[in-house]
């Protein structure tokens, strides 16, 4: 990957984005895109660096999703409900969330030449 790429992050603030913005953040521009509901980001320096830009939004937002797309090279999706339990104690959210925030996320791309991974 060149250095002048632009990598969108969703759930980036979560546990496994935060190490993944450790690994990238000195190559790369990175947007993180998360509800910092789970801020393993905010136990970094990450939120210090110049290259890195925090959104604060959810997946299920079609709106802001669309214009944070805008501009990025790549998009890196991590953003989900896991675990178990929250399965069977909120299936809605989380349908809402992995599924219906996944298609939200596809449908930003669908006009842009943009790498999902």
């Amino acid at each position: 990957m060149s250095k002048n790429i632009k990598i969108l992050i969703t759930g980036g603030a979560g546990f496994i984005g935060s190490a993944l913005c450790e690994n990238l953040c000195n190559d790369y521009d990175i947007v993180v895109y998360d509800n910092f509901k789970r801020n393993s980001i905010a136990l970094t320096n990450l939120v210090n660096k110049k290259n890195i830009k925090l959104v604060e939004g959810d997946v299920r937002n079609k709106e802001l999703l669309t214009q944070v797309v805008l501009g990025c090279d790549v998009v890196i999706h991590l953003a989900a409900i896991a675990g178990v339990k929250q399965y069977y104690e909120n299936p809605l959210d989380v349908i809402l969330v992995n599924y219906h925030g996944t298609k939200n996320l596809l449908d930003a791309l669908v006009h842009q030449k943009i790498g999902l991974f």
